[in-house]
């Protein structure tokens, strides 16, 4: 896991590929992206063969670069989808032990997305403890959905939780068509 920011406000790194590489190894290789000005999580997840990797080190390769003329009225405008109600709990009553996540994330845009992808840090004061993601499909405009990830055998002794929506918006296949169709007058 690594969070990574881009201090540029007028270009975005449209795609990368990424990898984490370690002592004696390194994970598959994802793609990413990261819009102006913003910061992103970036992660590989489950890896049950490699426990605890020594001197893990993100590396990031093959950025295409694009600028984006007027990018905050496009933030503004396309990336309105805030998460509120957040809590982390321990989960009750099972034996396996868990954290649960409860949140609510809202569509303020006048888009619908296909997937919104959601990673979740787990945080104790500010040190990472555990990550995951989910994807978040059919997410409609305006629409206002609660979340609760039941994530078994993460720590329970998480203080705090950080949830970061993602949509690439400079990627034209994540927008749902509108819905209606042109009307006859």
């Amino acid at each position: 896991y690594a969070r990574i920011q881009n201090p540029n406000s007028e270009y975005a790194a449209r795609s990368f590929t990424y990898t984490f590489t370690y002592d004696g190894g390194q994970t598959p290789e994802q793609n990413g992206y990261l819009l102006p000005g913003a910061e992103m999580d970036v992660y590989a997840l489950g890896l049950s063969d490699i426990a605890s990797p020594r001197n893990p080190q993100l590396l990031m390769t093959s950025v295409q670069w694009k600028r984006i003329l007027g990018w905050s009225e496009k933030q503004r405008t396309m990336l309105d989808v805030p998460v509120t109600d957040i809590t982390v709990v321990p989960i009750a009553n099972d034996t396996r032990g868990g954290t649960a996540v409860t949140f609510t994330l809202t569509n303020n845009t006048t888009y619908s997305f296909w997937a919104i992808d959601v990673p979740i840090v787990l945080l104790q004061g500010s040190r990472v403890i555990g990550t995951n993601a989910i994807r978040l499909e059919n997410m409609e405009s305006a629409e206002r959905r609660p979340v609760t990830v039941q994530w078994f055998g993460a720590p329970t002794n998480a203080t705090s939780v950080r949830v970061s929506p993602q949509v690439n918006i400079l990627d034209a296949s994540v927008f749902q068509n509108v819905k209606g169709g042109q009307q006859k007058f």
